[in-house]
């Protein structure tokens, strides 16, 4: 009997320690979805107002350019997809799953949009007009609606 209540409490304390561990991981990726994502989605909608201005902004224009387009890299792509991931219990794991034709960009449109980055800041990371990426919102937001998985109520909160 004592032996048994060894193991429960020895269990207990396992799964406390792995409870304190996700939460500490939840609050880091938090922090990071905060601050960086909030301040890129920051850079770039001023970039997409400001980019058809006169002469002092060229510099800070190409500046915020450079940062945009380091950030459009697949290295940063794949960071988006595991914070993704891990933030959000494998939502873009598991809509490449659910959704195994779709083409790399409209992968990398709707891991813009679990991100919560607003159409003009995709426009930048994507380099297109804003109305293509209305249309190609549009056009995946119908793929999914039509779709019979279980997690299109899921998918299609990012797309309102």
């Amino acid at each position: 009997m004592v032996v048994h209540l060894l193991k429960i409490q020895n269990l207990q304390n396992d799964l406390f320690e792995k409870n304190k561990q996700q939460e500490e991981m939840s609050g880091k990726i938090e922090s990071l979805f905060r601050t960086r994502f909030r301040l890129l989605d920051g850079l770039a909608s001023s970039y997409f107002e400001c980019r058809e201005t006169g002469q002092e902004q060229k510099r800070i224009y190409a500046d915020v350019k450079n940062s945009l387009n380091d950030f459009s890299s697949d290295t940063a792509t794949q960071e988006l997809t595991d914070v993704v991931n891990g933030y959000k219990n494998g939502l873009m794991e598991h809509f490449k799953a659910d959704y195994p034709k779709l083409s790399a960009s409209q992968y990398r449109l709707a891991l813009y949009l679990f991100c919560g980055f607003s159409l003009p800041s995709i426009s930048i990371f994507i380099g297109t007009d804003l109305r293509n990426i209305y249309v190609y919102k549009s056009r995946l937001k119908s793929i999914i609606s039509k779709s019979e998985t279980p997690r299109k109520e899921e998918y299609l909160k990012y797309f309102a």
